[in-house]
């Protein structure tokens, strides 16, 4: 759905609780719409942006970045294409990866990135922070960090490939 010209301007912002510890409660923060910055507004997976650009500012992750989409294309998705958007999209603030709902969010950060994986919350496992659930996510997610290469490995592939049988 697009909306044009919404006045006043309005700003959308989504809220996510992240449990760091049973006596720690961090918060992330995301713009879903801003009017003030265009006037036709995406409500739909959000504006696509060139790849490239999540890069520009941090080449030092796009090693990273390859190399998980060759393991998911590799073990999770074979149809997946970075290029032609298939099964994938970029936005301003993350890399969604989708089949019949979206299974991984990639959140870009200086230090590598935060995945969001669909099911991995019920994982007993020390990388992964579990979400709390909200009206836009009702779902058991959990987060992962991953700043180096090393860190994607068979264990964070079998994640991915849960959450993807899971995305039917």
């Amino acid at each position: 759905m697009v909306a044009y010209a919404i006045e006043p301007d309005v700003k959308l912002v989504e809220y996510s609780f992240i449990e760091e510890s049973k006596d720690e409660v961090g918060i992330s923060c995301k713009v879903v719409i801003d009017t003030s910055e265009k006037d036709e507004v995406d409500r739909g997976w959000g504006v696509s942006i060139p790849i490239s650009e999540h890069f520009a500012r941090r080449p030092e992750l796009k090693p990273i970045f390859d190399k998980l989409i060759a393991e998911i294309k590799e073990h999770v998705d074979p149809e997946l294409d970075v290029e032609e958007g298939k099964n994938f999209k970029a936005t301003k603030t993350s890399i969604v990866f989708k089949r019949k709902i979206n299974y991984v969010y990639l959140d870009p950060r200086s230090d590598g990135f935060n995945i969001w994986i669909l099911g991995v919350a019920s994982e007993p496992n020390e990388r992964v922070k579990p979400v709390m659930g909200s009206w836009w996510l009702p779902q058991k997610w959990g987060q992962v960090k991953v700043s180096k290469i090393d860190d994607i490995n068979d264990e964070l592939i079998s994640w991915i490939r849960k959450a993807y049988d899971k995305a039917r």
